[in-house]
C-alpha cells in the first residue's frame, strides 16, 4: 500500500474521532500512539519535512523562495517516477526522484539540504530534529 494514502486514511479517523469525541480525548489517543516515537528519539522514525526546512535555508542564504521542476516523467501510468530538480534562481542546487511528485520534491530537497550544508552550516529550522535545524 503507497503511505500517501494510509497516511490519508489515518487523517480521516482521527478527524472522525476529533468530531466524535472532541480534542482532549482524541490528544490522548494520538499520545498514546506516537509517545513510544518520540521516547526511542530516533529521529528517521519521524517524518521531515525536508521542503520547508530547504525554503527557509534558501531564503536565509540566497533570499530567495526554492522551485521544483519536473524534469522527466517515466513509466507506466499506475507505476510513474518523477524527477524533481530544485533550483534557486536559475541555479539547479540538487535533483530527487520518487514514485510521487511530492516524494521527488522532499528527496531533491534533503539532497539540496545535504549540499548546501557542505557549503554552509546553517541552523535554519530544519529536519534534524523533526524541522528544527538544518
Amino acid at each position: 500500500m503507497k503511505s500517501s494514502l494510509l497516511a490519508n486514511a489515518f487523517e480521516s479517523i482521527i478527524a472522525a474521532m476529533f468530531l466524535d469525541g472532541g480534542f482532549d480525548r482524541t490528544a490522548a489517543y494520538v499520545g498514546r500512539l506516537f509517545e513510544p516515537l518520540i521516547e526511542e528519539g530516533d529521529p528517521s522514525a519521524v517524518y521531515k519535512d525536508y521542503k520547508t526546512t530547504a525554503q527557509e535555508t534558501t531564503q536565509i542564504l540566497f533570499r530567495e523562495m526554492p522551485r521544483y521542476l519536473v524534469i522527466s516523467e517515466t513509466g507506466p501510468h499506475h507505476d510513474k517516477r518523477f524527477e524533481i530538480s530544485l533550483t534557486v534562481g536559475e541555479q539547479v542546487i540538487a535533483t530527487g526522484s520518487g514514485r510521487s511528485k511530492k516524494e521527488a520534491e522532499q528527496q531533491a530537497a534533503k539532497m539540496a539540504l545535504e549540499a548546501l550544508q557542505k557549503i554552509v552550516p546553517v541552523k535554519a529550522g530544519g529536519a534534524e530534529n523533526g524541522g528544527q535545524e538544518a
